[in-house]
């Protein structure tokens, strides 16, 4: 199989699976990329509550964390997802939703670009191609 052929397969498997489940305690884990690639494609993450993971999902609202090594919390946690299809789709959306604010290039733009322009001493512009470009303060900053 090809890195592209594999990469094709992992993008289908996500977009058909309602959940993502990593329930990992991993020593070197970080930040999971793959529950960064789950929320991308709308699948409901259900992980452990292990060092950066509840940076990324926000428990209860775009996916759910359990206890490492409590397998009756995990089982109830999807449990729970399965028996109220609302709560489901309004994780999945949030989920999504979630990657787009944090995890795009426009997401990661519209956070950071205003500090960056602020050190300058200048505010956020959009020019008609909706782009942030920099702008002098006031007219006369222009200098």
């Amino acid at each position: 199989m090809t890195l592209r052929e594999s990469t094709d397969l992992k993008r289908e498997l996500l977009e058909e699976a309602h959940f993502f489940v990593l329930p990992t305690r991993y020593n070197n884990e970080g930040q999971p990329v793959s529950i960064i690639e789950a929320m991308a494609r709308g699948s409901v993450v259900v992980s452990t509550d292990y060092r950066a993971i509840p940076d990324v999902v926000a428990h209860g609202e775009t996916g759910v964390l359990v206890p490492y090594g409590d397998p009756p919390k995990l089982a109830e946690a999807i449990g729970r997802l399965v028996a109220d299809g609302d709560l489901y789709a309004s994780t999945s959306r949030a989920a999504v939703e979630g990657f787009r604010r944090r995890f795009t290039r426009r997401g990661h733009l519209d956070t950071i670009l205003p500090y960056l322009i602020g050190a300058r001493g200048t505010q956020p512009h959009r020019d008609s191609a909706h782009r942030c470009t920099s702008a002098p303060a006031t007219p006369g900053d222009a200098g």
